[in-house]
């Protein structure tokens, strides 16, 4: 059994589309958000330092601040959680796979679950203790103090007992959810219900992330003993924390109360759902259906047309579209990196306000939110499609391609995709968002939506630059870069867009005669982009195996 544990506990960080090699990568990946997390923990206790050091006491006062602060921090770990929980969620049941090969071994059925189920354990155990972990310096802040009555052991044993609680909950809340959507689904639209189920938990879990950083700013409703946090569940934990060290309020006691319903609920759905599939295991046997209610979606018009002239284009756009419809690990993470934008987006104008000390009205702040929002959602799109793209499906099946390749076709696969990235990266968002560019500004959104787009094509021209891959069909070596580099790399490239793509897109809105000359000068640096794409994909083969940058490559040095 340790063997089997072994096994489906590493076969966790390939996904079943990564190398051996990838999956090494990956793993040192997930050590450098591990990294990251801990760092992030010491770095808010460093602000919450900073910003006692400037008051009268060093420590906060009143109980329901505290209890504010104490939400968060177990609420922080129940969202790394859920991430880490949905990022495998398509290995929470033992798959097709696993029956076929394991069961006609000397195998048995209760082995494979057991095994399946200690290898998930130890994986969310490691993001537990390391979200944990990284919450213990905030947590020592804000339980030290001359208003704190319990020990510090005692506190200490008390929380750790309520964000445990709230971190298995995740978990077994998200196992139940799969597995009754496994059970009561017909069969027929098992894959594209749970596809698209997986792909609605990690939207709202991203939009989650600005409502968590909300969290301290809730101790006027602990205060008042508000009933819309019943609709928080770490506030629930809290409420459990709260009745350990004695106070026992019924407020309180009736947030324990939904925390244990909650806990209960979930852990009889998982576990009745694991004894079905333990008997039904056919249930599992999943073929890809013929076509599927998401394969429909993505063949509107507005992703049908790649090319008419070019039937390399064509069948390059149909495999994008067939993969993204089909595939939960793709469909997956782009909609997890999409949603990071639209998050952003929705709490830039649910936060819109007037500043009269600026002599800025409401209106001006909301046209300012709405003239940044799509170049936000474009960057995040963009990315989300091109990360999306870049997982293999079946590494490999890649041998089709690579005996079809040649230079005429190259060109047509590559401005393909290019296509492809304007389709669903650019237009889709700024379609999402014309309705509230237009009651806002009128007929004069149409010139700043065309800067908005001459603008996210220039973007797309840049990050297509050095692509030199057919899409799903290239193993990928994750970890090329240090995650702290990449997340600056993209901090500042995000920051740079905004700022200079919101600047164009509001001179635009009030100067037609500049909008002109914005997008005559936009599409001369596309132009130019494009030309010179087009020039190095002629020249250059296309990549079918990833390599870490120390790895030697040849020049490939063409004469024009």
């Amino acid at each position: 059994m340790k063997a089997l544990v072994r096994h489906f506990f590493f076969g966790l960080f390939d996904f079943g589309v990564l190398s051996e090699a990838g999956s090494d990568a990956f793993q040192r990946v997930l050590i450098g958000i591990v990294a990251a997390m801990l760092t992030f923990g010491l770095l808010l206790a460093r602000i919450l330092a900073s910003t006692l050091s400037r008051g009268e006491s060093a420590s906060i006062a009143p109980a329901p601040y505290r209890a504010a602060f104490e939400t968060f921090v177990i609420g922080f770990p129940m969202l790394i959680v859920g991430f880490t929980t949905l990022l495998v969620s398509q290995s929470l049941f033992p798959d097709e796979t696993d029956y076929r090969v394991l069961l006609v071994l000397p195998v048995s059925r209760r082995v494979v679950f057991l095994s399946k189920l200690a290898a998930l354990a130890l994986f969310a155990g490691i993001f537990i203790a390391a979200a944990h972990i990284a919450m213990l310096p905030l947590f020592a802040m804000i339980s030290g103090g001359r208003y704190v009555q319990e020990s510090v052991l005692t506190r200490f044993g008390a929380h750790m007992a309520a964000s445990l609680s709230g971190s298995a909950l995740v978990v077994v809340a998200l196992i139940a959810i799969n597995g009754a959507v496994l059970v009561m689904v017909p069969r027929r639209h098992l894959r594209a219900a749970s596809t698209t189920m997986r792909s609605a938990m990690l939207c709202a879990m991203v939009l989650c992330i600005p409502l968590t950083a909300k969290l301290p700013a809730t101790a006027p409703l602990l205060a008042a003993e508000s009933r819309s946090l019943y609709l928080v569940p770490p506030v629930w934990f809290l409420g459990l924390e709260e009745l350990l060290l004695g106070h026992g309020s019924p407020y309180f006691f009736r947030l324990a109360s939904v925390a244990a319903i909650a806990t209960v609920v979930s852990l009889l759905v998982a576990a009745s759902t694991y004894l079905f599939l333990y008997r039904r295991f056919d249930r599992i046997m999943m073929r890809p259906a013929a076509a599927s209610a998401g394969t429909r979606w993505w063949n509107m018009p507005l992703f049908e047309r790649v090319s008419g002239r070019h039937a390399n284009r064509a069948a390059i756009g149909s495999f994008i579209r067939v993969t993204l419809a089909r595939s939960p690990l793709h469909q997956g993470v782009f909609v997890a990196v999409a949603a990071c934008g639209a998050g952003v987006v929705l709490n830039s104008l649910l936060g819109v306000k007037a500043l009269p000390r600026l002599r800025r009205t409401y209106e001006d702040e909301l046209a300012a939110a709405l003239t940044w929002a799509p170049f936000v959602l474009m960057f995040a799109t963009t990315i989300a499609l091109r990360a999306a793209l870049v997982l293999p499906i079946e590494p490999r099946a890649n041998w089709v391609f690579r005996m079809t390749e040649h230079d005429t076709a190259r060109v047509d696969h590559i401005e393909a995709v290019v296509r492809s990235m304007i389709r669903i990266g650019l237009v889709l968002p700024l379609l999402i968002l014309l309705p509230l560019q237009w009651m806002m500004f009128h007929d004069r959104a149409i010139a700043s939506t065309a800067v908005m787009l001459a603008a996210g094509i220039v973007l797309v021209e840049i990050e297509m630059s050095d692509w030199r891959r057919l899409p799903f069909t290239c193993s990928y070596m994750p970890g090329k870069r240090f995650v702290g580099l990449t997340a600056l790399i993209g901090f500042a490239a995000f920051v740079v867009f905004t700022s200079v793509g919101s600047g164009l897109a509001y001179a635009s809105r009030f100067h037609p005669i500049g909008a002109l000359v914005f997008l005559a000068i936009l599409g001369a640096i596309v132009l130019e982009r494009r030309r010179r794409r087009a020039r190095l994909t002629r020249h250059t083969p296309l990549l079918f195996e990833d390599a870490l940058p120390t790895e030697i490559e040849p020049l490939r040095l063409y004469v024009d």
